[in-house]
């Protein structure tokens, strides 16, 4: 899903003038209801009503744009933008179900970066989580991801995550070692602290999860590469060497 650019600016440069319109009284040029005599019932609205009427569309905006930062369907939000790269017309398409704190998903993801990075036209990647119970900061780690992605900066963060898996995985509180990593990542800090309470970032893992379930995953990492399940980053790697072949990479 790609991000539209922003339009916010022009979009308040109109409201100023609509206010500007009103406060003058050249609303008047639109119809309004008539009385009886043919007149109008409404000559001007006053420039504490158009005030008002401003801040109601502002509010919605606003509102709107946050809820952007989600992907939703009638059901709610289903995932978040900015974890997935490489090309949509990619022939070679992974999914991974991965747990942060899992070392062999650290491994395969490296893979999948060198590969990205290496056939960025050939190989689209796709990340879902699937935190273990057993882990004590998978769910965590999870959490902190996907408030990288609402900022678009989920890859950077995913690589120092992972890359310095060792230095938290074993820790009692990893949290410090998670925001030392947004810091690098250069996350906004107040955007990150108002997402960690965000319901909605559980609500995709959740859904992730429940989807992977679904899927038959008993395991991480585990990997789809065109529909089709591979379990441990050896299958993966000779599944994907074989397509690449197969493509003429």
């Amino acid at each position: 899903m790609k991000k539209r650019p922003a339009k916010t600016g022009l979009f308040f440069i109109g409201i100023r003038k609509v206010y500007d319109r009103i406060g003058s009284g050249i609303i008047n040029e639109y119809p309004f209801r008539h009385g009886h005599d043919g007149a109008p019932v409404m000559k001007k609205i006053s420039k504490e009503l158009a005030t008002a009427l401003i801040i109601v569309i502002c509010v919605a905006v606003v509102y709107t744009t946050k809820s952007l930062v989600f992907r939703t369907n009638e059901h709610g939000p289903v995932e978040t933008i900015g974890k997935i790269k490489g090309s949509d017309d990619a022939p070679i398409k992974v999914t991974e179900f991965i747990d942060f704190q899992c070392p062999a998903c650290a491994h395969g993801a490296a893979y999948l970066k060198e590969m990205v990075e290496k056939y960025p036209e050939a190989i689209r990647v796709e990340l879902k989580h699937y935190p273990l119970q057993m882990h004590r900061h998978g769910y965590l780690s999870s959490r902190y991801a996907e408030c990288a992605a609402s900022q678009g900066r989920f890859w950077p963060f995913q690589d120092i995550l992972l890359a310095r898996q060792d230095s938290w995985q074993r820790l009692i509180d990893a949290r410090p070692v998670f925001e030392r990593i947004a810091d690098e990542s250069r996350l906004d800090r107040k955007k990150l602290k108002a997402c960690l309470k965000d319901d909605r970032v559980d609500e995709i893992i959740n859904k992730n999860k429940e989807e992977g379930r679904a899927l038959g995953i008993r395991s991480t990492p585990t990997y789809f590469v065109n529909g089709e399940m591979f379990v441990g980053k050896k299958s993966l790697e000779e599944q994907v060497s074989k397509l690449l072949e197969e493509h003429g990479y």
